[in-house]
């Protein structure tokens, strides 16, 4: 019998791609409802409660110095780690920054996970999900628990993390990251990264629209391309 591989016992892939990343705008409508010569108060506000902001003054610490992104949009890279959320490889205790390795796969990936907030919410038919897409190229040796190499079906189920999510806490402990399937793409990839200094070379790329009909998102529209 074949032994079932554990999360520490899957090989190294070396990893260096541009990947992609849709994002939640962040954006701060409160500059918009005063003066000019208050926007300067506004954004000082903002740097003394917004969690990156905070971390990037040494107030607080969001990721060890030696793990830390030192590049542009940084409020994108870090806020994965700044609000850590429950996810695939994640338990809601720590943050992972997932990207797809083509836009097509981060679309997929979005829509599947717009669609399970918006279906627990009220929103309406023809709300519009604005997400903005970044490009950046990860370098580092990931945990490779592609199918192919070192991963098993259970941490690929459609519904089910608990495993997904056992293996992601044990993982974290030993490496930077990992390399792995996408599940809502088939044939297709997607990262995960534990450490963000693993990031560089971050652009925005374009911004995107959802459109949603009430019960699922029938459209995706890139608006302006940079």
């Amino acid at each position: 019998m074949t032994a079932i591989p554990g999360p520490l016992d899957v090989p190294i892939g070396d990893f260096d791609a541009h990947v992609d990343r849709l994002s939640t705008p962040i954006e701060h409508p409160a500059e918009k409802l005063v003066e000019s010569a208050m926007a300067g108060d506004i954004r000082a506000l903002l740097a003394l409660t917004d969690a990156v902001e905070r971390h990037r003054s040494g107030d607080i610490r969001i990721v060890a110095p030696e793990e830390d992104y030192v590049g542009d949009h940084k409020e994108y890279v870090l806020r994965p780690f700044a609000h850590p959320a429950e996810s695939r490889f994640s338990d809601g205790t720590f943050g992972v920054l997932y990207a797809g390795a083509s836009v097509h796969t981060a679309i997929d990936e979005s829509v599947y996970w717009l669609t399970r907030f918006y279906l627990d919410s009220t929103f309406p038919a023809g709300t519009i999900a604005p997400k903005i897409h970044l490009v950046f190229r990860t370098v580092a040796p990931l945990a490779d628990v592609r199918m192919a190499r070192g991963g098993i079906s259970s941490i690929y189920d459609p519904d089910d993390y608990t495993i997904s999510r056992m293996w992601g806490v044990q993982l974290r402990s030993a490496h930077g990251g990992l390399w792995y399937d996408s599940v809502r793409r088939k044939g297709d990839e997607c990262i995960g990264l534990f450490i963000p200094r693993f990031v560089s070379n971050v652009r925005v790329a374009g911004r995107f629209e959802f459109e949603w009909n009430g019960s699922k998102f029938t459209s995706v529209k890139e608006v302006f391309d940079l």
